[in-house]
């Protein structure tokens, strides 16, 4: 059965189920997860609540008229597809209604369901391997600091730190994913797992806090982004639910800015879909989409097949860790060949239901509509058991999808999270507020209110938000600016100082390529300045000078810097009050400096430094195998002692038989007498944790190794 399934059945929520499981060790995901029967009764028991025993024999009876009355095996033909008879999927032309039941069972791999959706497919949604050691120590990197008030969920999210391994750390068997941990306890987690350059950024006392009521929260309307690659339909998808001809008016009828649209099913059930633009060069503009999103729609070409915005999209929608359906589309053309598609769906990772998987796929043709009211359905269908909700009586909160500027003003098309938009209520930006003046539905319609789930365009804004960008109701805009100017003062405290140094002019460079801006007192020192700097060459990178000239660093040069990702270098000049300003808020370096040779040594020290050191791999730990605790597809666990030198959590290992190498990868786990450990040294015994399964034998032998980096010389870089 599935998780939702069991939840309903004691009577809990599927989120606390599926964490009470994983933390015993059943690897469930979310609440569309298959649960075997012996899971399920290890949960029940962990809960304090023993198994009823018709409820087994309800579980298991349908199991075996699935077995009988499942698919017989045959292959099936493009002309099956067309003609409707095929035993994996529906007739694509859906023109008689007795056919529909048939179509619904082939898109749940040919299964009966006491859900429509699938809830017995034998396979879970997507599996996902926990995070190891290593990789949240990479993820971790690239943050600098953590704002104290985040929940356990968000914590996970930003850290790549498993949600059941937080739990277990904790202890807290009575707290939920939306539990704020302590800045003590957000330390020892940190500490647990070797993160000691992370800040803790207190509470902001005049920050608007959203309150949920847990009481208050009602259904809402699910988000849906339609993904895919260009020209395979998703736009006109879309036109034909809401009737529209948005693809024909567009350049090249290639969707070239997202549009946040509401449509409506037959029943009468909303839906809000997020169209985003296939073109490569908007795969930023695609991942804003997939981050707002509940359920995603892949749209797939039946006479094109998968391509590479439709692996792009794919790996967007693993990333924003929200579920999928496939629409397979074009299944009107004469060069539909869905049975090849279907091949290719499974060598990029979707097993779609019509060959028996987890991912619900539906034949349609957006040109004529056929299929997409079951298409419909089953979005409606998984949201009901996704059981999005949202608390209308609380403060609005939104995200920006888009902004522009129009006739009426600056606009921006957004999608209310939580609460009721209003015109004339205030709203809060990063940067800035704005009075409502007006709401408009996607279709020019003036709104009176705008409920949770639903896009609306914001009219009135006295600036330009970002996409993505999410927003809160204030009372007032006395409120608001008290807020602004809060955040202003604490920016200007914490952030580093922007004109630096030039000791940090190259420190966050990571390309080979250098480009500068250079300003000078006069043409001479310009000149003197530009010749030293073109002299220093090598094969390790490149210095460019994109432009020149003499006087103070303005505005003009900090949005040229800006525009072309360059740093800019000052030689006996000084900076305008409004570049300085204007430097901070696009963090763009600004170094100024009045001793040339100076200014070129540092140049030089900072190129060397920014120049990839050579790697050398070192031999740290040998480990004789003892014994297999355990092995699965995903992870294997083992024994051994320590021969030589030392073995330490999340090191790179390599593991051989008879001098053959028959595993290389990561020790993602360290124990000694049950308690995790950072390291065991020769002499000793451990067990250890491998993601993966190698086939592991007792007297194998396990291989650490680490890699140092050998920093070059100036005289190696400038060949001095």
């Amino acid at each position: 059965m599935r998780v939702f399934e069991l939840a309903k059945k004691i009577n809990i929520d599927s989120k606390e189920l599926v964490l009470k499981a994983k933390e015993i060790g059943i690897n469930v995901n979310t609440s569309m997860s298959i649960i075997e029967d012996g899971d399920a009764d290890k949960v029940l028991a962990y809960l304090g609540k023993a198994p009823a025993k018709d409820d087994k024999k309800k579980t298991q009876k349908p199991d075996s008229q699935n077995s009988a009355k499942g698919t017989t095996g045959k292959k099936t033909t493009n002309k099956d597809f067309q003609k409707g008879t095929g035993s994996n999927i529906g007739n694509p032309s859906f023109k008689k209604e007795n056919r529909k039941k048939e179509a619904r069972k082939a898109q749940l791999g040919g299964r009966r369901s006491s859900t429509k959706l699938g809830s017995r497919v034998a396979k879970s949604f997507s599996v996902r391997l926990t995070e190891t050691a290593s990789a949240v120590s990479e993820r971790s990197k690239e943050i600098n600091s953590i704002s104290l008030g985040l929940t356990i969920k968000e914590i996970s999210k930003l850290l790549g730190i498993p949600i059941a391994n937080i739990f277990s750390f904790f202890e807290m068997e009575d707290k939920d994913i939306d539990y704020k941990p302590s800045k003590d306890q957000i330390v020892s987690l940190l500490t647990k797992w070797n993160i000691e350059h992370i800040k803790i950024i207190e509470d902001k006392k005049n920050e608007p806090v959203l309150k949920i009521d847990e009481k208050s929260l009602t259904e809402r309307v699910p988000i849906v982004t339609v993904m895919g690659h260009v020209d395979h339909g998703k736009t006109t998808l879309l036109d034909y639910i809401r009737q529209t001809s948005v693809a024909s008016g567009e350049f090249g009828a290639i969707t070239q800015k997202i549009g946040a649209t509401l449509a409506s099913t037959k029943d009468g059930r909303n839906i809000t879909f997020i169209d985003t633009p296939g073109h490569s060069s908007f795969t930023s503009m695609r991942a804003r989409g997939a981050q707002v999103t509940d359920i995603a729609v892949l749209v797939v070409s039946a006479d094109e097949g998968p391509r590479e915005q439709t692996i792009e999209a794919y790996e967007h929608i693993k990333a924003a860790e929200v579920e999928m359906v496939v629409a397979l589309n074009k299944m009107d053309s004469p060069r539909a060949n869905p049975n090849k598609v279907l091949g290719q769906l499974q060598k990029i990772g979707i097993n779609p239901s019509a060959l028996g998987g987890d991912i619900p796929l539906f034949p349609i043709s957006a040109k004529s509509g056929e299929g997409v009211d079951l298409l419909l359905e089953g979005i409606v269908e998984l949201s009901d058991i996704l059981e999005l909700k949202a608390d209308s009586t609380s403060k609005v909160q939104g995200v920006v999808i888009e902004s522009e500027i129009k006739q009426n003003g600056k606009t921006c098309t957004a999608i209310i999270l939580q609460g009721v938009l209003k015109p004339k209520s205030v709203l809060l930006f990063r940067d800035d507020f704005a009075v409502v003046r007006g709401l408009n539905s996607y279709d020019g319609k003036k709104l009176d209110d705008v409920h949770p789930g639903m896009p609306v365009e914001i009219t009135g804004l006295s600036h330009i938000p970002s996409s993505g960008e999410k927003f809160i109701e204030v009372k007032n805009q006395k409120a608001a600016k008290k807020v602004l100017r809060s955040r202003l003062k604490e920016k200007s405290k914490s952030s580093q100082q922007r004109v630096a140094d030039i000791d940090s002019l190259f420190a966050e460079f990571s390309s080979k390529e250098f480009k500068l801006i250079v300003k000078a007192s006069s043409y001479g020192a310009l000149e003197a300045v530009k010749k030293e700097i073109e002299a220093l060459k090598s094969e390790e990178f490149k210095v460019f000078v994109i432009s020149s000239s003499v006087g103070d660093v303005t505005t003009a040069d900090v949005d040229l810097a800006h525009s072309s990702e360059a740093s800019i270098l000052g030689f006996e000049v000084g900076i305008a009050g409004s570049a300085a300003k204007l430097s901070k808020e696009k963090s763009i370096k600004i170094s100024v400096n009045n001793l040339i040779y100076k200014l070129l040594e540092n140049i030089k020290s900072e190129i060397v430094d920014s120049i990839a050191a050579d790697e050398e791999e070192i031999e740290s730990g040998r480990l004789r195998l003892l014994e297999i605790f355990r092995e699965t597809p995903r992870l294997t666990i083992a024994g051994g002692k320590v021969e030589s030198g030392f073995i330490t959590r999340g090191s790179r290992c390599r593991i051989f038989r008879d001098g053959d190498m028959i595993f290389e990868g990561r020790i993602d786990n360290l124990r000694r007498f049950k308690e995790d450990v950072k390291e065991v040294k020769e002499g000793f015994e451990c067990g250890f944790r491998v993601v993966g399964k190698p086939g592991l034998k007792p007297g194998d032998e396990l291989v650490t190794h680490r890699v140092e980096k050998r920093k070059k010389t100036e005289s190696e870089v400038f060949g001095k």
